[in-house]
Parts: structure tokens; C-alpha cells; sequence
């Protein structure tokens, strides 16, 4: 079922649904992106950690992660604050977060941990031109098997 379709259906009056722009984890806040009808971001909403409503995560490890489709409620801002915020932040049709799913790490990923390759050796004569170069994967088959 894609965007489109889900925003089609008829949520309570009162709950709206976002796509989670960014979440700090250390921070125990972040932004949710409130979406039309056709998926389009409207406005920013803060969503604070408290606000979060796991089914199954701990409270120690409640998080959005980014990209998320959440359904929430909003409160109108508070004095002296620009945004409303979001509050009773679930997932889509008040289901699990990505959260109760275990640890999700995506933090750790970088460029360089892509281009790895465990057991391979860069040839020598590897074009400088492309980032991932060749490899050679020779010193991977046993010897003994291709008599």
C-alpha cells in the first residue's frame, strides 16, 4: 500500500499523520513532518521522547527514526514556543513504532563500511578513477579444489 492510499483513509478527527524528518536520540526530541491528503509536507510539528507511545520498546528505548510514517495528535504551542507539538505519537493506525521492532542502527553506517569487502584484496593495478576499485577475489577459492 503506498503513501497515496494510506492517506486516503479516514483517520479520528483528531490524529493526524507525519513522516518523521529527524530524530536526536541524545537529545530526546526532534521534528515530524505533518502530511496532506497527497503526502505533502505541511508543517513541522516538535515531538519530544514522553510523547512517544511504543507498544513493546522500553521507555529507555523509545525513538523515532527518520523517514517513519507516525500518527499523532497535536497540541496547540506553548507560550513563548513557534511550533505545535506533537503528542500520543504512534505508528500509522495506532500500531508499533519502528522502535519495537529491536534496535535499529543506522547511526553506523558510513560510505567506507560499504566499500568493504571482508576476505578481499585490491588488486594492483585498481583504476584510482572509480571509489570502489577491483578486487581480487581469487585468494577465496581453495586450491585444492580446482585439481
Amino acid at each position: 500500500m503506498d503513501l497515496q492510499n494510506v492517506m486516503s483513509f479516514n483517520l479520528a478527527p483528531y490524529r493526524v499523520v507525519g513522516r518523521v524528518k529527524w530524530y536526536d536520540f541524545d537529545k530526546a526530541m526532534g521534528f515530524i513532518q505533518e502530511l496532506n491528503q497527497q503526502g505533502e509536507p505541511i508543517q513541522d510539528v516538535f515531538v519530544h521522547k514522553s510523547e512517544l507511545k511504543p507498544s513493546n520498546a522500553p521507555y529507555h528505548a523509545s525513538k523515532l527514526i527518520t523517514g517513519e510514517i507516525v500518527e499523532f495528535e497535536k497540541k496547540p504551542p506553548q507560550e513563548g514556543k513557534k511550533q505545535e507539538q506533537a503528542i500520543n505519537v504512534t505508528g500509522f493506525f495506532n500500531g508499533p513504532l519502528m522502535c519495537d521492532f529491536g534496535i535499529i542502527e543506522m547511526s553506523n553506517y558510513t560510505y567506507y563500511h560499504s566499500k568493504k569487502r571482508k576476505n578481499k584484496k585490491r588488486s594492483k593495478n585498481s583504476d584510482d578513477s572509480t571509489d570502489e576499485g577491483s578486487y581480487r577475489e581469487d585468494d577465496n577459492i581453495d586450491q585444492s579444489s580446482n585439481a
